[in-house]
């Protein structure tokens, strides 16, 4: 009786893994997520001192842009592959923050000549860490010749 209750079990298991695979895929098959803003990459260390973004339609650029906060780190964060034929990275930096509740960025309006992208806050309470951090963000968006901005910061 065990056996069979164990077997039972492990073939549940299974099928279980093969549901979030096929919910996976489905989701990565959207068209809306894979023409918008992704977030590729994000970390508490390497941003600047005063919030900022930075537009980036080269692997050149965003090289030095790795070098530049890897100057610090051991070991260095691996640069992304990124095909610039199709992708433009957006980078933005916070600025420094303490604690956490670091802001997110959202495309908030798309016009003829410009993007604007948003802060999106996380909900809740912050907490009360004290760490100082110097967040950035970086996403990627299809490549385009209009001007991407930032909405003022609060």
């Amino acid at each position: 009786m065990a056996i069979r209750n164990l077997l039972t079990f492990i073939v549940l298991l299974f099928l279980s893994c093969k549901t979030n695979k096929n919910l996976d895929s489905t989701a990565s098959e959207n068209p809306l997520q894979e023409n918008g803003l992704n977030l590729v990459l994000s970390d508490n260390y390497g941003g600047t001192e005063l919030p900022e973004i930075e537009v980036i339609r080269d692997p050149e650029t965003l090289k030095k842009f790795f070098f530049r906060i890897n100057k610090t780190r051991k070991p260095g964060l691996p640069v992304p592959e990124i095909d610039f034929s199709s992708r433009t990275v957006v980078i933005y930096s916070t600025g420094r923050l303490q604690g956490s509740g670091v802001p997110t960025l959202a495309i908030k309006r798309v016009t003829e000549d410009e993007i604007l992208l948003g802060l999106h806050y996380p909900e809740g309470q912050p907490d009360a860490a004290t760490a100082v951090v110097l967040p950035f963000g970086m996403y990627t968006l299809p490549v385009t010749d209009k001007k991407i901005i930032l909405e003022a910061l609060r």
